[in-house]
This record gives structure tokens, C-alpha cells and sequence, in this order.
């Protein structure tokens, strides 16, 4: 298209400033007088360029009636005008090009290019023109806005100061479409107005960039952002813009705001999405990283943190399928570790400090970029599980995920101002995959045992995990046996269900057991780990069996020790502590704060189910010791002091739980909490104490008795034999004599008291009523015999009672 272009030398007027009376020159944007007219102008000094929207322009020139083509001298005076022709080449189809002069509407979508350069249009406009630039971006998407030149010529100084020569707006949202008499407005918000001595935000130095130096990105503070697909920039030229020329250039991008998944309302960072299995969602779809350009270098942010949140429902388990990746070309790369079959990343060794500080990196690290994929057994408490860092060439499938939550986090750090989500991106599906009726809780594949998450939590004083050598496939109806992990503790035992038959499916033949958290009671207290085996390095492969034992860190469950199991009979026992446990440099004190600090993260994996070549058993045990304040002793021979700790390993220079000193079960390294004479030494003093104390009571409560026993036993005797003689004395005592002697007695009276008790006693003796060998014998046995006692008035004996009351005297007492 060829545009004329036309430079007149003077200007003193233009429109009304005009009339009759003197020349002004018409310019019209066409070739009839009936095209729009774009300026009309009358003397004056320098005219701007009036630029036609056609290969066609008409000029009318209007001469004044007052004026004599034979005025005087001087003669350089010649009324008229001088004028230079150009023709210009401008793009019919792009924005710069105002194809119909009465409707100045332009739509620019995402379809056609994500983002671009607009610039005002390149003609000149008639008066009252308003052109509206609409921006329409697809579902989720917004626009992005930013002025990089704005230029709005002077006001025009007859005019009122309500009015604008030039004014430019800019809406969020669809506003207004252009007909013949009338405007619609949409639902729209007015991001901004520009008129006479307001600008827009600019981000001017966008104009300093080329191709050998690259600015900074605009910054929202720089920019406009809509909140809809939808934008428009309205302007309006009230006098046109030959005159009065508004000179613009803006950058605009189509923002991919889109995000699968919900947004997790515990998290303020709107790019960490959790998909949540239910009867109203899909059991599979898509996920990927943000396209969104202002998580990104570009969009001014320097690092990136985003994690994908998967829940899945009872019964459920979690299978990721990670079909793209690229990590921007970092310094790493990803690597199928030929001990655990899992995924790793590692740093190449060009990325050191050193090089660092020769690229200008002021000694840091080359920037990472890495996606984790973790399990959460329980809340709070994540365990790693793969790592990719470099570009994914085929699609990843990762189904031994044994925790009915799982998160993926992508992180990016350090990115320059040129990065975006054409260098850092991933996408991926998921699905969730329900178990079969025999699998356990524990989310794993079936044919594999295990406990609930609640019951994998330990904070016993000691214990042991075992993982039980499979069984064969039991028949239909016999009962059901297999691989299952037995659990021990010196406080609690606990027995796996029994797990159902292996499976047939290939793809589930890997038995990944559900790890196990192992945790001291306080911050005061570490776990002392033991594992029936050997450590394996990495980038190694040298163990009989493709059964594992891994142990990580509780607090960074990235780091993992991998252990070859050994047979039970084995001597081979590898030892770990919990972190903390020995000082390290570059160690943080407030992390050792963290309850999961001095924690320890068992798995047990189990990958031969073959019954004919099971392989070694996995087998841990740990004990929960606590820090000795005196210094280890060469020997375990050395006991432990009192003050120090009464129960101390001294090899580990660690103190034990009293519970365990002495139990029946080694749990120091030499087994010195089970030596006969430590035992002896600690136990057997007190028994004694106790056997001798025991004895002393029941010798002393003895003494007690048979005390009581005799003063009872006297007291008893003592009343009986006053009873008894009362009764003696009240039968055998009648009226008295006057020598005394009871009346009736057979002598009358006797003449000396040692006759008459002679006597007496002779007639005890040979009285038949009574057996007198009987009689004697009891009565003498406790009553020293007759002499004595039981005597009458002047020293006589009296008669004898009744039989009974010998009886009762002699016989009625225990003693």
C-alpha cells in the first residue's frame, strides 16, 4: 500500500482559526471531497506529517477574495504553499493500518501469536476518531501490558481544560464495540486514563535491549495485567491525529494462568495444586507445571517452588506417569540407582564452587533445578522417593508408591531474566488405582503386608523390624500366608495380618514395603540403629540378593543409607545414629530442634518372592540411648559411673533405658549390659538386700506371735483358775465350828493342821469316784500338785470339785 505524504512549510491556524478572509488548504484522506478530512490549516510556521491511510490524498487550496495577485513589491512574497511528496510501505493487515477511516477497531488474539509489538497506526487520523485495540486470550489466560514508549503531542491552548486533543484508556475486560451510532459497553473495569500531562506506566528501559544485552523484565509494578482473557485499549483523537499526533508502543503477551487440580487452601503460594480422589472427580488426569510467564525469570521471579498434591481414597493408591521434563540445560543429571532401582539426581562434576567463581558466581553453587516425588506415610513427615533433573527422553512410570498421599515438588532456583516455561517445564498424568480385596491398608501392591501407617510409628525404648521370608501360595481354601514384616519392642509386640498370595501381574512383583518411622521419646534421646548386613556404597552393586534395607534421615528424607540384608546366622551388623548424634560442621543447632530431628526412616524392601530363593531377610533393631557426659572408656571391663549413668554401653559411650539393663537381650555392641557378673553386681546385691529384709520381717512377725500367744494364753489361766477356785471354795465351805472346821466335816476337827492334810490327801488318793492316777497327772502337771492349793480355812485342803473342773482348768487352753 503506497501512503503519499506532504510537508507544508507554514502554519498560522487550522479549522475554525480559518475563515474567508485569509488562504487555508484542505486536506482530505482520499480522492473526493467526499473522504474524510484530516486537517484544514491556514499559515503559521512548521506543519507535522500528514500521512494518508490510501495511495490517494486530496489538497484543496482556498484562496481569500481580499487578496491582489498584483500586490506590490517586495517580490519575494508569493502567497501559496510548498510541499514534499514520500510514499511510505506499511503492512495491510497489522494494527499500524486503519483499513475502514469510520470504524478503528483491531482484535488481537492468542490464536495468532502469544505476544507482540503494538505501535500506533502510521497514518494520520481524521478528527473524533476513536480506535479500540480488543486483546482476546483463550479460557485461563490474561494479558499482559506494557508501555515501552508513549508520546502525546502538545495541548492545544484554545482549548477548555476539560478537553483532550488525545486520550488514551485502558479496561480490563471487553469494553465497548464499535456501530454506527451507538457504543456497548461491556463488564469492564478502567485500569487506567491518560490525558494532557498523565502517562501511563512505562518500563522505558525495555528499549535499551538488543541482541547483545538483555534488560531486566517489566515488573507489574511497570505493566498492566488483566484479571479476564480480555483487554482493550481505547483511544481518542478529538482533533485527529495530524495536528495533534498520539505516539505509542507497547509490548503485550497472553499469560497461561492455567492450573489442574484445586488450590490447596494451607498454602499460600498459588502454584501448589492438591488433586483429591471423591465420586465427584476423575480417578486419572493431567498435571503439569505453570505456563504462567511470572513464576518464571522472565515474569521477574528468581526461584521457583511448586508442589502437586495427590490424595488418594481408602483403598487407593497413587501411579505417576511423568511424560515431559526439561530443567533448563542445568548441570545435572538423573540416574536409575542400581541399588534401590529408584531415581536420583547428581550434579555433575563441573559444578563446583571453584568454576562457580570463575563464571561470576561469587563461589555459589551452579542453580538447580529438580523434581522430587515424595510419600507421606504420616502427616508432616515426607519420604523421598525418586529425583529428575535433566530432559526426559521416554515416560517415567513410578507405581511402587506405597503412601495413599503423595506430593511432587518442582523447584527452580536462580533463574536469569530470558528463562521462562520454555526452559523449565514438566508434564505428567496420574491415576488412582484401587486395591484389591486381600491388599492391606497400607497402600501398597497387592500381595504385599503390611500395618497401618499409626502402628509403623515407634517410640519404644528398643525394638526390632523383620521382614518374614514368603511362603508358599497357599491352595483355595487353606489359610493364607506370606511375606510379612514382624515388629518387636520391649514395651509392646505387635504381628502383621497375614498377607495374601503373591500376585501374577509382572508389573507387581516388587514388593515395597511401607517404611517405618522410629522416633525417641524427647530431644534428649537418639536411636542407635542396627542392620543385619552391610552398606552398600553407591554406584554399587555387589550384594547376593535384590532385598534392601534403607534408613534415611527423618528430618531430610533425600539422603538414604542403603543396606544388603545378611542370613540371620550372619555376624555382619552395620551401626547408624541418629543425626545429631555426632557434631557435624555444617549442621544447623535449630534444626536438631525439629521433633523429626534425631528420627530414623526404615524401609524394608522386598523384591524376591521366589519360595525357592527367597533371599536374606531384612532385619533392623534399634535401641533409644541418650548422650554420656563422660568421656568412651578403652574398655567395656570399665563399669560405669553412678554419676555419669548407671546403665552405659561403654563402647558407644551412651547410656540406656533401665528397662533394658539386664533383660535377656544384648543391646549394647559387646553385650555388656548382659555380662553375668554386671548383672550379678546390679541385681544380685539387691536381691540379697531383699531376701535378708524379708527374712528379718517374717522372723520378727514370729516373735510378734508367739509374744502375744503366751501373755494370752497366761491371762486365760489366770481367770480359769480363779473361777475354778471360787467354785471350789463355794462347795466345799458350810457352817463353821467353833473350832473352826466346817461343820459336817468328818473329823469334827482335827488335832494339827499337817494330819488332817495327810490325811486328806489319803482320802483323795483312795476315793472311788475319782481315778487317782488321771487325776494326779493333769492336776499336778499344771498346778504343781495338790500341796498348796486349793486349801481349805487353817491351811486344809478343801474337797475337790466336779470332774469338769479339772478338765477345764487343765485342758480348755491351746497352750
Amino acid at each position: 500500500m503506497r501512503i503519499s505524504e506532504w510537508t507544508l512549510t507554514s502554519l498560522r491556524g487550522v479549522w475554525d482559526q480559518c475563515n474567508v478572509v485569509q488562504d487555508y488548504l484542505t486536506v482530505y484522506d482520499g480522492g473526493g471531497k467526499d473522504s474524510p478530512v484530516l486537517v484544514r490549516m491556514c499559515g503559521g510556521d512548521a506543519v507535522p506529517e500528514i500521512v494518508s491511510s490510501g495511495p490517494r490524498m486530496l489538497l484543496e487550496f482556498h484562496t481569500s477574495p481580499f487578496d491582489s495577485p498584483f500586490h506590490p513589491a517586495p517580490l519575494s512574497y508569493l502567497p501559496g504553499f510548498e510541499l514534499e511528496v514520500q510514499v511510505l510501505l506499511v503492512e495491510a493487515r497489522s494494527a499500524t493500518y486503519v483499513k475502514d477511516p469510520h470504524r478503528c477497531e483491531f482484535l488481537i488474539t492468542s490464536f495468532e501469536s502469544t505476544w507482540g509489538m503494538l505501535e500506533n497506526p502510521r497514518h494520520s487520523l481524521p478528527p473524533n476518531t476513536t480506535c479500540r485495540y480488543h486483546f482476546q486470550g483463550k479460557k485461563r489466560e490474561t494479558v499482559w501490558l506494557s508501555f515501552v514508549k508513549y508520546h502525546a503531542a502538545a495541548t492545544d491552548p484554545t482549548a477548555f481544560d476539560s478537553e483532550c486533543n488525545a486520550r488514551m484508556r485502558v479496561w480490563d475486560g471487553r469494553h465497548g464495540v464499535a456501530g454506527a451510532s451507538t457504543t456497548h459497553k461491556g463488564n469492564s473495569s478502567l485500569l487506567g486514563e491518560f490525558c494532557r500531562d498523565t502517562v501511563p506506566r512505562l518500563c522505558a528501559h525495555s528499549l535499551l535491549s538488543n541482541t547483545t544485552r538483555t534488560t531486566r523484565p517489566c515488573s507489574p509494578a511497570e505493566s498492566y495485567v488483566s484479571t479476564s482473557p480480555e483487554l482493550t485499549l481505547e483511544q481518542f483523537l478529538r482533533q485527529g491525529s495530524a495536528l495533534y499526533p498520539l505516539i505509542f508502543a507497547l509490548r503485550y503477551e497472553f499469560v497461561d494462568t492455567a492450573l489442574e487440580g484445586a488450590r490447596d487452601k494451607a498454602s499460600t503460594n498459588p502454584c501448589d495444586r492438591v488433586f483429591r480422589s471423591s465420586s465427584t472427580s476423575p480417578s486419572q488426569g493431567h498435571f503439569q507445571a505453570p505456563r504462567s510467564v511470572f513464576f518464571y525469570g522472565r515474569g521477574g521471579a528468581q526461584n521457583l517452588s511448586c508442589v502437586f498434591r495427590f490424595e488418594a481414597g481408602p483403598g487407593e493408591r497413587v501411579k505417576l506417569t511423568l511424560t515431559k521434563g526439561r530443567f533448563g540445560n542445568r548441570q545435572c543429571s538423573q540416574r536409575q540407582d542400581a541399588r534401590t532401582g529408584r531415581w536420583e539426581c547428581e550434579t555433575r562434576p563441573a559444578t563446583t564452587k571453584a568454576v562457580a567463581a570463575a563464571r561470576g558466581g561469587g563461589g555459589r553453587a551452579e542453580p538447580q533445578a529438580e523434581l522430587w516425588v515424595s510419600e507421606y506415610p504420616w502427616p508432616g513427615v515426607p519420604v523421598a522417593r525418586d529425583c529428575f533433573c535433566s530432559r526426559l527422553q521416554v515416560p517415567v512410570v513410578i507405581s511402587t508408591l506405597t503412601s495413599p498421599v503423595v506430593e511432587v515438588n518442582f523447584t527452580v532456583s536462580r533463574m536469569n531474566i530470558t528463562q521462562d516455561y520454555n526452559d523449565f517445564h514438566f508434564e505428567g498424568e496420574f491415576e488412582f488405582i484401587g486395591l484389591t480385596e486381600n491388599s492391606v491398608e497400607s497402600g501398597g501392591p497387592p500381595g504385599c503386608a503390611g500395618a497401618r501407617a499409626s502402628d509403623r510409628r515407634m517410640t519404644k525404648n528398643s525394638g526390632e523390624v523383620t521382614l518374614r521370608r514368603p511362603a508358599p501360595p497357599t491352595p483355595p481354601g487353606a489359610p493364607e500366608g506370606g511375606l510379612a514384616p514382624a515388629v518387636s519392642a520391649a514395651a509392646a509386640s505387635m504381628t502383621s495380618p497375614a498377607p495374601p498370595p503373591p500376585p501374577m501381574d509382572p508389573d507387581e512383583l516388587t514388593c515395597v514395603n511401607p517404611p517405618w518411622l522410629i522416633e525417641p521419646e524427647d530431644l534428649g534421646h537418639y536411636i542407635y540403629l542396627k542392620i543385619r548386613g552391610k552398606e552398600m556404597p553407591r554406584m554399587s552393586a555387589d550384594c547376593r540378593t535384590k532385598n534392601r534395607v534403607l534408613v534415611r534421615p527423618g528430618l531430610d528424607s533425600r539422603k538414604v543409607w542403603v543396606f544388603c540384608p545378611a542370613e540371620p546366622n550372619s555376624n555382619e551388623v552395620s551401626e547408624l545414629f541418629s543425626e545429631g548424634w555426632e557434631p557435624r560442621a555444617n549442621s544447623s543447632p535449630m534444626s536438631l530442634l525439629s521433633p523429626l530431628a534425631r528420627a530414623l526412616i526404615v524401609e524394608l524392601v522386598q523384591r524376591e518372592e521366589s519360595t525357592r530363593s527367597p533371599g536374606p531377610a531384612p532385619h533392623v533393631s534399634w535401641v533409644q540411648v541418650s548422650r554420656s557426659n563422660r568421656p568412651s572408656a578403652a574398655s567395656s571391663a570399665v563399669a560405669a559411673s553412678p554419676q555419669d549413668c548407671p546403665y552405659k554401653c561403654p563402647e558407644l559411650n551412651a547410656c540406656i533405658p533401665p528397662s533394658l539393663w539386664c533383660d535377656g537381650v544384648p543391646h549394647c555392641r559387646s553385650g555388656y549390659d548382659e555380662d553375668e557378673a554386671n548383672c550379678a553386681f546390679q541385681l544380685g546385691v539387691p536381691m540379697l538386700y531383699m531376701v535378708t529384709a524379708a527374712a528379718a520381717l517374717a522372723a520378727l512377725l514370729l516373735l510378734v506371735g508367739v509374744t502375744a500367744c503366751v501373755r494370752v494364753c497366761r491371762h486365760r489361766r489366770k481367770e480359769r483358775l480363779q473361777s475354778a477356785n471360787n467354785k471350789i471354795s463355794g462347795n466345799a465351805m458350810g457352817p463353821v465350828g467353833p473350832m473352826g472346821h466346817p461343820l459336817g466335816h468328818p473329823y469334827g476337827h482335827a488335832p494339827n493342821a499337817n494330819n488332817h492334810h495327810h490325811l486328806h490327801v489319803n482320802h483323795l488318793h483312795s476315793n472311788g469316784d475319782i481315778k487317782t492316777a488321771t487325776l494326779t497327772k493333769r492336776y499336778g502337771h499344771h498346778h504343781g500338785g495338790v500341796h498348796g492349793h486349793g486349801l481349805g480355812p487353817q491351811g486344809y485342803p478343801g474337797p475337790p470339785g466336779p470332774p469338769e473342773d479339772f478338765y477345764f482348768d487343765g485342758k480348755d487352753s491351746l497352750c
